[in-house]
């Protein structure tokens, strides 16, 4: 297999990118709240 250029491909590792663990205040989705009422 490596002769034909054929290598398992290992899947990488999981990397965090979120700092979830943070000391600011989170804000509420307020979109579900919102109602369309007609085209800007």
């Amino acid at each position: 297999m490596r002769g034909d250029n054929l290598l398992a491909v290992q899947p990488k590792a999981f990397v965090v990118t979120t700092d979830s663990d943070h000391e600011l205040e989170v804000y509420l989705n307020l979109e579900s709240r919102m109602k369309l009422t007609g085209v800007n």
